[in-house]
């Protein structure tokens, strides 16, 4: 996508279309966002500021529709995604994994030391 120089404001309507209006009041079609799947983000190739891209499929014996499907959904201009993410849950869990790890790291110190006094009661 291409952003003309000289622009006075980017609309993105809901099916995608970015239309830019320019100083002069005009508006042009700048581009189309697509909402899509990834069926094999293996694939996927980092080109750097949280950007990816695909290889040339066409070497790998791959056709597009393998590896991207268009998926239902709409844009909205100006809004944040939320997140599928309970951080009250994240946080019990994680405090719960680190008590466990501290009971299991117990356990371990306690049978090296019942093993040190096994090992003295032999001599």
């Amino acid at each position: 996508m291409t952003i003309p120089a000289h622009y006075r404001d980017i609309r993105i309507n809901q099916a995608g279309q970015i239309n830019v209006t320019l100083n002069n009041g005009t508006t042009v079609n700048a581009g189309q966002l697509g909402i899509v799947t990834i069926n094999r983000p293996q694939l996927l190739e980092s080109s750097g500021n949280n950007q990816y891209a695909l290889p040339n499929l066409a070497t790998l014996g791959i056709g597009l529709n393998q590896v991207v499907q268009p998926a239902a959904g709409s844009v909205t201009q100006g809004s944040l995604e939320n997140s599928n993410v309970d951080l009250t849950k994240e946080m019990a869990d994680l405090i719960n994994l680190q008590h466990n790890y501290q009971l299991n790291a117990r356990s371990v110190t306690i049978g090296d030391q019942m093993a040190g006094l096994v090992n003295g009661l032999l001599r």
